[in-house]
């Protein structure tokens, strides 16, 4: 079962804390106001940046474009649990609401690209 990380403030800039396979990780949500699109930065739970702005678009594997060690081996993804697939990016009060934030572990990925 995917974990599904809950969107803490629709503020235009927000970071929470989350544990993916057993590591905290600070999760930092930016909304530009000037191209009205979401990002977001991963860093350690003490804050050191792994990846900065990542484009928070839907149905698409926010990790699969980083491969930096630190990064947690499974996949995140904003799915859109309202228009599936012919999503578009997420507006400034969709986040967790229409758009949702899932992590897949590694095993979970394996178990559904094998089934």
């Amino acid at each position: 079962m995917p974990l599904e990380i809950p969107i803490a403030s629709l503020n235009a800039k927000n970071s929470q804390t989350v544990a993916m396979d057993n590591v905290v990780y600070r999760l930092t949500f930016v909304f530009n106001t000037r191209c009205l699109a979401w990002g977001m930065d991963i860093a350690t739970q003490d804050g050191v940046v792994i990846v900065a702005g990542i484009k928070l678009l839907p149905q698409i594997d926010l990790f699969s474009r980083h491969k930096d060690t630190r990064l947690p081996k499974g996949r995140l993804f904003v799915i859109d649990v309202e228009d599936g697939s012919v999503a578009l990016r997420p507006e400034k009060n969709q986040l967790g609401t229409k758009m949702r934030f899932l992590y897949f572990t590694e095993s979970e990925v394996d178990a559904i690209i094998s089934a």
